[in-house]
């Protein structure tokens, strides 16, 4: 029995792309809190729409940098993935395997209150070592907040928001951590930060 397709067609969806926006150094996930009239006060993950001839990790990372003013860059980190590696020729299996790459995190669907659905592809984005965040752009509705990896799942409004941090926070734990925290120079910072 063959399985169940949806097939949506270009107006009937909308792709967006967002990141899970970690500060290795301080080890903190960067949230945006929404200061708009439909969710005022909600603490969510920096994400957006993709613009036309735009690839999703080019839009993943415009969008965490507009909504949160901090330069960004995809986190390339050691994760279970099902796609491909283009290196290898041949027939590959249909299976997860591990490996390096920035690859989503999570794909998620959603219908939106205009009748179509929206696309999200999750990535894991860490800020630009030495960033300074920039001021916001004025149609750009939120406030900035720093918060420990912890502190960020609770903070959030959403549980598929919670579920995807959980899941990248476990993805990077298992990444070599910076130098800094090894020899002690840095301490993680366990309080939230807002701007």
């Amino acid at each position: 029995m063959p399985e169940e397709t949806l097939l949506l067609l270009s107006e009937q969806f909308v792709i967006s792309c967002g990141c899970v926006l970690f500060v290795p150094a301080s080890q903190q996930i960067v949230l945006v809190k929404s200061l708009s009239a439909t969710q005022a006060g909600s603490w969510l993950l920096p994400k957006g729409r993709k613009n036309v001839g735009e690839t999703l990790e080019a839009a993943a990372v415009r969008e965490a940098f507009e909504e949160t003013g901090c330069e960004c860059e995809l986190w390339e980190c050691e994760m279970r993935t099902r796609a491909t590696d283009a290196n290898v020729l041949g027939r590959v299996s249909d299976v997860a395997r591990s490996t390096r790459c920035t690859e989503p995190l999570a794909v998620q669907m959603r219908a939106t209150r205009h009748g179509h659905q929206k696309l999200i592809f999750w990535f894991i984005g860490k800020m630009k070592e030495g960033c300074t965040p920039q001021p916001l752009e004025a149609h750009e509705h939120y406030e900035v907040g720093f918060f420990g990896y912890d502190e960020a799942v609770r903070q959030l409004r959403w549980d598929h928001d919670r579920e995807i941090v959980r899941k990248a926070v476990q993805i990077v734990r298992g990444q070599p951590q910076p130098s800094a925290l090894q020899n002690g120079l840095a301490k993680p910072v366990p309080n939230s930060k807002i701007l």
